[in-house]
């Protein structure tokens, strides 16, 4: 081996190709407030189609509910028909609460959070975890914490909506709900693009220069 040789050191050979993880910025921090409150316009916007779509649902309950109580009914007196089609508020309201509760269970479990509101308006719901570790490639939130979303749901329905002024005053817009079930509500263009950019992350080249520093000192040590 020449001397001139003694004096290269081959990166090389020191070189470690470790996946790293990248760390994780607020996707609202990252994007511009207007952008922000954009997408909460665009999640009250998808609760509202919601809403109305139970609304729909909950009238037709009703008008079939009246219409096989007359078909049942029919030696009945018209007095006592209407008393018993009328029936109890109470009751149509257990009813209305029980369908808007399995709608956002059904809509969560089954279709991963994408309610009717939310396909429309191209809005997606991920875990907490995997908007905050980069590392995390599966999005969808639990079973668990799609029920606690349908009763969180529920539980500003019965405030009159006063729960979901969190949305409003939180610094993320992040509601209630969502603090509850340890999720998030995100734009279908932003999760696309999240999930390409941890799809294509290459390998991060490292160098221990600790090592690095040991073993040149005992290549010349070994020459000397």
């Amino acid at each position: 081996m020449e001397s001139k040789d003694l004096n290269i050191i081959y990166l090389k050979n020191f070189i470690k190709n470790d996946e790293k993880l990248v760390p994780s910025g607020s996707y609202f921090n990252s994007k511009s407030w207007q952008q922000s409150i954009s997408l909460l316009k665009r999640r009250s916007l998808a609760f509202v189609i919601d809403l109305v779509f139970i609304s729909f649902v909950n009238t037709i309950i009703h008008q079939g509910y009246g219409l096989f109580m007359q078909e049942i009914l029919y030696p009945i007196s018209h007095r006592g028909k209407a008393e018993l089609i009328s029936g109890s508020p109470l009751l149509f309201f257990g009813v209305f609460v029980f369908l808007f509760t399995s709608y956002f269970f059904y809509s969560g479990v089954v279709w991963n959070g994408k309610s009717i509101g939310k396909q429309l308006l191209k809005i997606s719901i991920v875990s907490d975890a995997f908007f905050k570790n980069k590392s995390i490639n599966d999005y969808s939130p639990s079973v668990e914490s799609f029920t606690v979303r349908a009763l969180g749901y529920t539980l500003c329905y019965l405030s009159c909506g006063m729960f979901f002024l969190f949305n409003f005053s939180s610094e993320d817009n992040r509601g209630l709900v969502e603090m509850m079930s340890g999720s998030r509500s995100v734009s279908d263009e932003w999760l696309a693009e999240e999930i390409d950019k941890r799809q294509s992350t290459g390998d991060v080249i490292t160098i221990d220069i600790e090592q690095l520093s040991i073993q040149n000192n005992s290549l010349y040590q070994d020459v000397a």
